[in-house]
């Protein structure tokens, strides 16, 4: 939530699953840090 990727911190503490138990474990813990990453989200609908 400081801005650093889940595959970052997984490789810091050793895990080599790309990150995946770090998502499942504490991934509920982020809802709300969630809708403020999808509010950054633009498409450009082409007309």
């Amino acid at each position: 939530m400081a801005g650093i990727d889940y595959m970052t911190i997984a490789e810091w503490v050793g895990h080599q699953d790309g990150g995946i138990l770090i998502g499942k474990v504490y991934g509920h813990l982020a809802a709300d840090h969630k809708r403020r990453q999808a509010r950054k989200v633009k498409f450009d609908v082409a007309a």
